[in-house]
């Protein structure tokens, strides 16, 4: 699949990605089809999607087998475009958790408007930015629950500094495969030092984009300021379990949703 048909696949939820009560306090900013795109095409361009297939279906190697294909959380959803976005890709089922019911709303509908509401289980809860690993980061999954992991934090600007390495780590905990992310390019160096030597994670910037945050809060002066950011890819086979032990620092992300 081409990143063209995947944004076509997208457009439909142009006029529907807006927080119907955004929150400055998370940070609550649109994920632009755009880039939802760019993150599904990643993934599956790095084989880390992967479509179901029946015993029927030959593997690569030339075998039969079965796959129930790959099980993706959307951490931290918003109105849930990243996560439609893996099911375009070949996601098998996503589930989108957030802790605005607003914004699990938002989303609930735009998987209604795709036909793709019986793909998808929605949970309301908030990560922690004091807790670490399974039973203290407030998101109630064992670790290893999943194939990948899309995110697109905070910022971690807004009095919740380092909520966005906190987001990361619980999203490394969690998936078995790989973790993408969104996060501000001033901060590559120290993240990519944090991933790979705290916690033992290969990491890597799979492209630069621009987010571009529109004028929806008071104190915007401008009708929009694009933000440099990074797309990361964390590979979570190896290291240590959990994503480390680190304390969450430095600023970061895009938004509690998409």
């Amino acid at each position: 699949m081409k990143l063209k048909h995947i944004e076509s696949a997208l457009s439909d939820l142009t006029h529907n990605l807006a927080f119907p009560t955004p929150q400055i306090s998370l940070e609550q900013y649109p994920t632009s089809p755009q880039l939802a795109a760019h993150l599904a095409f990643a993934a599956m361009n790095n084989e880390d999607i992967v479509e179901a297939y029946s015993d029927e279906e030959e593997d690569d190697d030339g075998t039969h087998g079965a796959s129930s294909g790959t099980t993706l959380l959307d951490l931290g959803c918003g109105t849930g475009v990243l996560g439609i976005s893996s099911i375009v890709v070949g996601a098998s089922h996503v589930t989108a958790f957030d802790c605005d019911p607003a914004a699990l709303e938002v989303a609930r509908q735009n998987y209604e408007r795709m036909e793709m509401e019986d793909m998808v289980t929605f949970v309301e809860g908030t990560v922690s930015n004091d807790g670490v690993g399974e039973g203290n980061d407030g998101v109630p999954f064992p670790s290893n629950s999943f194939t990948c992991v899309f995110t697109n934090p905070p910022f971690g600007t807004k009095n919740n500094a380092g909520i966005d390495v906190s987001f990361l780590r619980t999203a490394c905990r969690l998936a078995t495969r790989a973790v993408y992310s969104f996060h501000k390019t001033s901060t590559r160096e120290y993240l990519l030092r944090k991933v790979r030597e705290e916690w033992g994670l290969e990491c890597e910037v799979v492209a630069e984009m621009k987010f571009e945050v529109k004028n929806i809060y008071k104190f915007h002066k401008k009708k929009s300021v694009d933000v440099e950011v990074d797309l990361i890819r964390v590979v979570c086979t190896g290291g240590e379990e959990g994503g480390g032990e680190g304390e969450g620092e430095g600023e970061e992300g895009g938004e509690e949703g998409d």
